[in-house]
């Protein structure tokens, strides 16, 4: 899930950029059986050097589709 307004991070975000992401957040929740999510999805959004954040944009990763594992290393 990308914003296509830009946000550095999720940490940084304004009044008005976080209501856009509640938007996102919502649309998601109504897209769960096109996207085969029904079982449940994890979300990743990584800030920061120490998370690996490699893009200076926000994105939140979307996985699902399978049973995952508890626990990301």
């Amino acid at each position: 899930m990308i914003p296509k307004q830009h946000f550095v991070n999720i940490c940084e975000m304004t009044e008005e950029q976080s209501l856009i992401m509640a938007k996102a957040f919502r649309t998601l929740a109504t897209l769960t059986d096109e996207f085969g999510l029904q079982g449940g999805f994890r979300l990743i959004s990584n800030k920061g050097k120490d998370a690996c954040q490699s893009v200076e944009h926000l994105h939140i990763h979307i996985l699902g589709g399978e049973q995952l594992p508890e626990h990301i290393n």
